[in-house]
C-alpha cells in the first residue's frame, strides 16, 4: 500500500515492515490495525542521531544492506530505501521482536 504524506514522497511498505510492527505492537500491548502503521509514519519526522554508538551502528547497516534514511514517531524507527519501508523496529533495543520472542505467540514468530 503506498501512502502519501507532506513531508515525504509516496512510500510502499514492505510485508516485513508490516510484520514486524504488527508482531512488536502486539508483544507490546499497543495497536495492532492494520493501517495502524500508516497512522504513525505519517507523524514521523527524520531521526536526528546524537549518539555515536548508534550512528556507528546504523552505518554498518548501510554498508551491508545500502543507503537508507530513518524516520521516528512514537517510539519507532521507519527505515526507508529509496521508495519502501523495508523494516520498522523500536527505538530502544529491549523492545524490538528479538527480545520480545517469548511473548509473542509461537504461529506468529
Amino acid at each position: 500500500m503506498l501512502v502519501k504524506t507532506e513531508r515525504k514522497s509516496a512510500v510502499f511498505f514492505t510485508k516485513h515492515a508490516r510484520e514486524q510492527f504488527l508482531m512488536t505492537s502486539e508483544a507490546l500491548g499497543l495497536k495492532t490495525s492494520p493501517d495502524e502503521i500508516e497512522k504513525v509514519f505519517k507523524k514521523a519526522t527524520p531521526e536526528k542521531i546524537l549518539d555515536s554508538s548508534v550512528r556507528f551502528n546504523l552505518f554498518k547497516r548501510s554498508i551491508v544492506h545500502g543507503d537508507a534514511k530513518y524516520y521516528v514517531a512514537d517510539g519507532w524507527r521507519f527505515v526507508v530505501a529509496g521508495d519502501k519501508v523495508v523494516t520498522v523496529e523500536r527505538i530502544r533495543p529491549h523492545e524490538n521482536h528479538k527480545y520480545l520472542k517469548n511473548f509473542i505467540p509461537k504461529g506468529r514468530r
